[in-house]
């Protein structure tokens, strides 16, 4: 199937590991322009060497922290500089830590919010009008199953991606008129370094081995396994594609069943 995001100009935030690498990879795959972005320029730099040698297209890697407000607007500057005005972006950010209510201070609740929610909210605003004025563009935020079903010791997650959510829902309506859709991704449990303190637990648990410990982790899912970034990554480039036009203000699960809710 031709997705029609051929050329098209895409950013993918926090990518050079995990869903965001997963994402990228596969919109580059599709024959889009991919922006990529992390913190870390090593791991940066790397995951750009991998997607263009496995796809053949350009690939743009730039340093940012999304938490960051000046270094989101570098990251949107370099992008129309090199490649031109985005047409697909993919809002992305690592998860806040772990812990109970109680164990989270102002500042924390700050953070959690300012990573996870107001840097989506930033970035949305300096890529919309130049959708709006082309009449066609893909927003998507990752954010998480927690979202329908939250998740224990996960309690700034829980709230931050639930606010993007609402976020999400309302400026679809805004923007369907340009046609522009506005989704949320939901993944589930992934093989990623988000998961790697509950392998380690199960390896010292068990006295098994990493890959036995990746694999008795997938178990907990009615598929048996885990999913894999690249998976999250064709839900991602189908969502942007001219055939989900019709597809917007929707919060779509990637959890291998792992949500038992109705809704």
């Amino acid at each position: 199937m031709d997705l029609g995001i051929q050329d098209k100009i895409a950013v993918v935030q926090a990518s050079s590991k995990g869903l965001g690498l997963g994402v990228a990879h596969v919109l580059s795959a599709e024959g889009a322009k991919v922006v990529i972005c992390a913190r870390t320029v090593s791991e940066l730099n790397n995951a750009a060497a991998q997607i263009h040698e496995s796809t053949g297209n350009p690939v743009l890697p730039v340093q940012c922290d999304v938490s960051k407000h000046q270094q989101l607007q570098s990251l949107f500057r370099q992008c129309r500089k090199e490649f031109g005005d985005p047409d697909i972006l993919v809002c992305n950010a690592g998860g806040p830590p772990r812990g109970q209510f109680s164990d989270f201070s102002k500042d924390d609740w700050n953070q959690a919010f300012q990573t996870n929610f107001h840097s989506a909210v930033s970035s949305v605003n300096q890529v919309v009008e130049a959708m709006k004025t082309n009449g066609w563009g893909r927003l998507i935020f990752i954010t998480s199953m927690a979202v329908k079903q939250p998740i224990n010791s996960l309690v700034l997650s829980n709230a931050a991606r639930s606010a993007l959510t609402a976020y999400a829902k309302t400026i679809a309506n805004d923007l369907a008129p340009y046609g522009i859709t506005v989704n949320c991704l939901l993944p589930g449990p992934h093989r990623t370094s988000r998961l790697e303190h509950l392998v380690n637990d199960i390896m010292e648990d068990d006295g098994c081995s990493m890959e036995e410990a990746w694999e008795k982790l997938g178990t907990n899912t009615p598929l048996g396994r885990l999913g894999r970034p690249e998976e999250l990554g064709a839900l991602a480039a189908f969502i942007c594609s001219t055939q989900a036009g019709f597809i917007t203000g929707q919060s779509i699960v990637h959890d291998g069943g792992t949500i038992k809710g109705l809704l």
